[in-house]
């Protein structure tokens, strides 16, 4: 039998982590959800096993589907890339601890999904920001740092 702490606990993470994706950077998204892996509880039997790789994998085709409607910015695409592809990587190796079979379901998702999907302008400027958070920044420093215009950056923000 699953133990309800050990259940609650998962649910919990994986709605915490839900939640940050939609309201955070996506450029996080990635370290946000290995992260999240890594501080899953671990499984101490079969059942719990099997119910966390189920938990996983639904998990991970809403995170999945959400982050590539979040890259169209909800607008119809021709795009092909494929979230659900890379599922099999949570299914396949069935004695693999989930929470490992996650992160590399996580690792396979973003190789293929950011050369596909590139950071916006705004996405850019605030990991300069973070990135060097103490340099005196302008709206001339910032739009050169991400090659473009100060007017093509003030729209980018808008």
């Amino acid at each position: 039998m699953v133990g309800q702490r050990w259940l609650d606990r998962v649910v919990a993470e994986s709605q915490l982590v839900s939640g940050r994706l939609m309201l955070g950077d996506a450029d996080d998204a990635h370290a946000m959800l290995t992260s999240f892996a890594a501080l899953l509880p671990k499984n101490e039997s079969h059942v719990e096993r099997l119910v966390l790789r189920g938990l996983l994998l639904e998990f991970a085709c809403r995170c999945g589907d959400a982050l590539h409607a979040r890259a169209h910015q909800g607008r119809p695409s021709d795009c092909e890339f494929a979230p659900t592809s890379f599922l099999p990587f949570l299914w396949n190796q069935p004695d693999e601890d989930p929470r490992t079979a996650f992160a590399r379901w996580a690792d396979a998702f973003f190789e293929t999904f950011e050369p596909l999907h590139p950071a916006s302008v705004a996405s850019q400027v605030a990991r300069s920001i973070r990135q060097d958070y103490r340099r005196p920044w302008n709206l001339a420093v910032l739009a050169a740092c991400v090659h473009v215009t100060p007017s093509q950056l003030q729209r980018a923000f808008r």
